[in-house]
């Protein structure tokens, strides 16, 4: 009985691998591969789309600055802050917002004559 079994279980595996082997090479589409006919695939999603956003902007970063030499801080100082004054209102006058008008650098800086012992002659201010 025990070699009946064997048999009989030998069988089995043989058919199942020969079931496995046929539905293996049945054919049929591969994954992936490009279809050949025109009619699309039973259960398949198939979506296309386009679209178009058109916004008016809103916000514009423009850096407006002065650069001006006098002899001395003081009226270096006066001149540049009287500059900067003139810039501000004239860019308020055009609509921007206080809170949308801010100071992001301002700089001070000797300025040197030619000659063989450097000298001060004057200042710059940006």
């Amino acid at each position: 009985m025990s070699s009946t079994l064997r048999t009989l279980g030998a069988g089995a595996l043989g058919a199942l691998i020969v079931a496995v082997a046929v539905l293996a090479l049945r054919p049929g589409p591969v994954a992936g591969a490009p279809a050949t006919d025109t009619t699309p695939a039973q259960h398949t999603i198939t979506v296309s789309g386009s679209g178009k956003v058109t916004i008016v902007p809103d916000v514009a970063r423009i850096t407006l600055g002065v650069t001006i030499t006098k002899p001395s801080v003081k009226a270096v100082r006066e001149a540049g802050a009287k500059a900067m004054t003139d810039i501000i209102a004239a860019v308020k006058a055009l609509g921007v917002a206080e809170a949308d008008v801010q100071t992001t650098n301002l700089s001070l800086y000797p300025q040197y004559g030619t000659g063989s012992s450097p000298k001060i002659v004057g200042y710059q201010i940006s």
